[in-house]
């Protein structure tokens, strides 16, 4: 099962979410799973240049 989520609060999806893909400028950024689902783990693929 999947869900899009357009979020600005990092937190929603922390808690709700097994896997998590990051998108950046329309790009993929990275994906996160499992316990790597975490505030930090998004801000550094948001941050990544």
């Amino acid at each position: 099962m999947a869900g899009l989520f357009i979020r600005r609060g990092r937190k929603e999806l922390v808690g709700s979410c097994e896997s998590v893909l990051v998108l950046r400028d329309g790009a993929i950024a990275g994906q996160l799973t499992g316990s790597n689902v975490t505030e930090k783990g998004i801000m550094a693929l948001l941050a990544a240049t």
